[in-house]
């Protein structure tokens, strides 16, 4: 972790190696290169995102708490892992990149558990772009609050972050449609989700 934190995604073994203190032997036993230790690493991160927020999903209590508990979970990632979440979900958005389809998975399987927590406020024809377009756009928003390329987390930059990315998702996924807010898109049965 510490290595990819501070020299990117273009580590050789070599420096990882030396980084964790592991013989090439040891090294090859586990991983056939690099971008097998960067994908083990994202994966461990949105495994833990995922639990996170089922985690929050499980306590909540009323829909707003189960986009607030989501939203905290996706911040807490940030705190907690700053400069490694820049650097590999910088890496993770090319769709040339090893780490896209996990990215993209663990969208899919956060935009299933938001749907089925808020199936009460979200109709069954809702299209599920909607709730993974939202998805993507506060990560972005995540992206924001890692300044410094991500070696820096303030805890101002944080708040303002969840006040934006509260506004949105309750807006987009609670708001009844009329004044001025437009019906959910609803789903093409025709195409695949």
């Amino acid at each position: 972790m510490n290595v990819f934190a501070e020299h990117g995604t273009r580590v050789t073994v070599q420096r990882i190696l030396e980084g964790a203190d592991v013989a090439r032997r040891t090294f090859y036993r586990v991983f056939t290169n690099r971008e097998d230790v960067m994908l083990s690493l994202y994966e461990i991160g949105t495994d833990l995102l995922i639990r996170s927020c089922r985690y929050s999903i499980e306590k909540a209590e009323d829909p707003t708490q189960v986009v607030a508990g989501c939203i905290d979970a996706h911040l807490s990632s940030v705190r907690t892992f700053g400069r490694l979440m820049y650097v590999l979900g910088g890496e993770a958005q090319s769709p040339d990149s090893p780490l896209y389809e996990r990215r993209m998975r663990t969208h899919r399987t956060l935009a299933n558990l938001v749907r089925e927590a808020l199936a009460d406020y979200l109709p069954d024809t809702c299209d599920p772009q909607l709730v993974q377009s939202l998805l993507l756009a506060l990560e972005s928003i995540t992206r924001a609050v890692l300044l410094d390329e991500g070696r820096r987390v303030e805890q101002e930059a944080v708040d303002r972050a969840r006040t934006v990315m509260m506004r949105m998702a309750t807006a987009t996924l609670l708001a009844p449609a009329g004044a001025g807010v437009t019906p959910l898109p609803e789903r093409d049965p025709t195409l695949r989700a």
